[in-house]
């Protein structure tokens, strides 16, 4: 009679239990990815008039930090408001879905969770738009943007690397992909950021272009992309190829 009690109360419990809270439109949560052995926190915003099942479709924002805002995913979260689109929230990216992963402390970007953090949140966001998937990072975020993009082409409707080389090997799967690359005058990534470009023109990308900040490097790079209105009404422009 003692264990059906208390397999009951359990029971109850658990039913009384609250369910986890869904995030708030116009405001930014943290977030916890956990699928299939693959943890990854990130900081999600969605846009003040943002409704499950309304009749507008919202743009999405994916972006990769650099190497200084790495942390455990939960209360290092906080690190990733000093910079970029997660700073902007209710400005610049007020029209955007944001979705900002955190990459672990010592680690170089790992692809694979990204894209499955991506995936999720597109199936549980009934109003994310698909099509119209944005891809940005700085500095190691930005390397990132080139791998993950080459392995992922059909997934994004426009590519911003800032402050950022890649391979030759990431050329010719995005070629299609319209491709906006920054560097500053001073960035160590500038000649690698260059060859991205010409590489890409040379096999035939016809919507790539680099935008060279005199005086500048890493994180004034950034806040100058960030903060330009243009770089969103160009984001906006962007659709993924129906297929």
């Amino acid at each position: 009679m003692r264990v059906v009690l208390c397999s009951f109360m359990i029971s109850a419990l658990v039913l009384c239990a609250p369910a986890v809270a869904a995030p708030s439109p116009g405001q930014q949560t943290p977030e916890m990815y956990d699928r299939d052995g693959e943890k990854m926190g990130y900081l999600l915003y969605l846009p003040a008039d943002y409704k499950d099942g309304g009749d507008k479709k919202w743009p999405v924002i994916l972006f990769l930090h650099s190497a200084t805002e790495r942390g455990d995913g939960v209360a290092d979260l906080e690190k990733l408001k000093k910079h970029g689109p997660p700073k902007l929230v209710g400005k610049e990216t007020k029209d955007f879905i944001v979705i900002a992963p955190q990459s672990p402390p010592r680690k170089f970007w790992d692809p694979k969770p990204v894209r499955g953090l991506l995936l999720d949140a597109l199936a549980q966001l009934k109003n994310a738009d698909a099509d119209r998937v944005y891809l940005t990072g700085t500095e190691m975020g930005g390397f990132t943007c080139w791998s993950l993009a080459a392995r992922n082409p059909d997934l994004f409707a426009a590519v911003a690397p800032v402050c950022a080389g890649g391979l030759d090997a990431y050329i010719e799967p995005i070629k299609h992909l319209p491709i906006r690359a920054f560097e500053g005058d001073k960035d160590i990534s500038l000649e690698k950021g260059k060859a991205m470009v010409e590489g890409l023109k040379k096999a035939g990308a016809k919507s790539v272009e680099l935008t060279v900040y005199p005086d500048s490097a890493g994180r004034e790079v950034g806040t100058k992309t960030y903060t330009d209105p243009g770089f969103y009404g160009w984001l906006l422009k962007q659709s993924r190829p129906k297929k």
